[in-house]
């Protein structure tokens, strides 16, 4: 077997170990709720897709999952990036970072 050897330029820096999910989000903002989808977990946080570009170092109540089902957090965004989106329906990648 070969053994594949780990450099600094590859290595994966996260502490957690990342889980992918497919859970559908509602973030409370001062402009109103904002749908996405949560699409993967981590002790620490989550990442998620969404139509809306948050604001980077805001916190906002997210509420996972749908109706009775929900869960609610806090999160931060530590981190956004514009995704597989286009000018007409644009789509933001966010890392959020749990907060209590």
């Amino acid at each position: 077997m070969k053994e594949i050897l780990k450099t600094d330029k590859f290595e994966d820096r996260r502490e957690h170990e990342r889980m992918a999910v497919r859970w559908p989000i509602t973030i409370l903002t001062d402009k109103g709720s904002v749908k996405g989808e949560a699409k993967n977990l981590c002790a620490t946080g989550l990442y998620i897709e969404c139509g809306r570009r948050l604001l980077l170092h805001d916190t906002f109540p997210i509420y996972i999952g749908v109706d009775k089902a929900s869960v609610f957090i806090r999160g931060k965004v530590i981190w956004l990036r514009m995704d597989n989106g286009n000018e007409e329906f644009p789509s933001y990648g966010m890392g959020i970072s749990f907060r209590m």
